[in-house]
This record gives C-alpha cells, sequence and structure tokens, in this order.
C-alpha cells in the first residue's frame, strides 16, 4: 500500500533562549531548513481545533506542505511541577509544533491542499516532548535541535478533522554557493635558489669590474 511520509517540528524559546528550531525534519535536502521554519512557521494561538497550513516553495528543492498549531506547553511535558510557563520576562512560552511534507497533494486547479492523516499531530507531539523537555531544561541556544524522523501513514489515511486556516505560500531564498577558497600563494623561493642568484649577481659585477679596469689601464 503506497503511504505517504510526514516529519515533524518544533519551534519555542526558553527561560532565556530566543525563538529557535527545536526539532527539525531529518529529511533528505534539509539542510538549511532551520532559518526558513523560524519566518515561515508561527503565529497567534490556535484555538482548539484549529490548524495552519502552508506552503514553503523553494526554487532549489522540492516544496514543502506545513500542518501546523501554536499551543501552550503542559508544564509537566518540559519537566515543572507548576505552570504555565514563562520566560524570564514574563513573556508566555508557546510551542509551534506540526509535520511537513514534500509534493502535497494537490486540488483541480493546481494547488495545495490542506490535509493531514488522523492523528499526524498528536504523534508529532509526542515525538516532540522530550526534545523541548531537554531544550526547557537546559535552556542553551547552542544546543544542536533534535532531527525527526518521518511518520509514515497510508496514502487514504483518514483525513484531521479541523478548521483550517491557510497562509500565503512563502518564498525560501535559494542558498548561495559557497565561495571557493581562494588559490594559496605561492611558496617562498628556497634559501639555495636565493644564495644562487646572489653568487651570480656578485660574479657578473665582478667581470664588469675587470673589463672595466681592463679599458682604463690601456
Amino acid at each position: 500500500m503506497e503511504s505517504v511520509e510526514w516529519w515533524p517540528f518544533l519551534i519555542s524559546r526558553g527561560r532565556r533562549t530566543p525563538f529557535r528550531t527545536v526539532v527539525v525534519p531529518g529529511l533528505p535536502g534539509a539542510d538549511g531548513l532551520e532559518p526558513v521554519l523560524l519566518d515561515a512557521a508561527g503565529g497567534k494561538p490556535t484555538p482548539e481545533g484549529q490548524l495552519r497550513f502552508r506552503v514553503i516553495e523553494r526554487s532549489d528543492a522540492d516544496d514543502l506542505a506545513l500542518v501546523f498549531r501554536v499551543i501552550r506547553p503542559d508544564p509537566a511535558e518540559a519537566g515543572e511541577r507548576q505552570g504555565p510557563l514563562h520566560d524570564a520576562h514574563s513573556r508566555p512560552i508557546y510551542l509551534i509544533e506540526g509535520v511537513l511534507r514534500t509534493l502535497p497533494a494537490v486540488t483541480s486547479d493546481g494547488g495545495p491542499r490542506p490535509w493531514v492523516p488522523q492523528g499526524a499531530l498528536r504523534t508529532a507531539h509526542e515525538h516532540n516532548v522530550p526534545a523541548f523537555q531537554r531544550f526547557w531544561q537546559t535552556d542553551r541556544y547552542d544546543l544542536a535541535p533534535v532531527r525527526s524522523k518521518a511518520l509514515s501513514f497510508p496514502a487514504n489515511a483518514s483525513a484531521e478533522r479541523a478548521q483550517w486556516s491557510v497562509s500565503p505560500p512563502f518564498r525560501a531564498r535559494a542558498r548561495r554557493p559557497a565561495k571557493p577558497d581562494p588559490p594559496p600563494p605561492p611558496p617562498p623561493p628556497a634559501a639555495g635558489s636565493r644564495r644562487g642568484r646572489l653568487l651570480l649577481w656578485w660574479g657578473a659585477l665582478l667581470v664588469l669590474a675587470v673589463v672595466l679596469a681592463f679599458v682604463l689601464s690601456g
């Protein structure tokens, strides 16, 4: 049976750490996806039963379909006994979490269709909880994001019943190719070759001096 792969992702912030990608999809060709997700996903908190849908258009890779929500985390899932969670400036903590896939299903007019298998967001949340707890407890900006594994669902799986909020497509900038390293400078001349040139110049001057002496004496 044909299946479709959806990849979990998670964006949040810590007590002092600003918003960052905590869980990044581990799909092939996802290098450089972290800042794109930060720009493409987010917004106001989503009401219960509502999901957001957005397409990321990429010129150097397949387009991506995002399905996500913006929710308050359960304090227990962050390893805390009390809540709700706030950062060091008393701002409420939110999770921007969801799933994405390549080559989304399209409608008859060729546009992307907001759709996700039933249970995909719940499974992604369960996958993301350990990563968020580690991130919240360490509160380190240099903590490497967790690379998620694909969640596989049958292509004919039942769709999640939700109210959809569709955002305009987000066009990701193509990654600039790395500049080639400049050619190395030519190696300095060996000491022996410099000594040889000096001897040659002294020899030429000596010959010139002998010729001049001979001419002047004659």
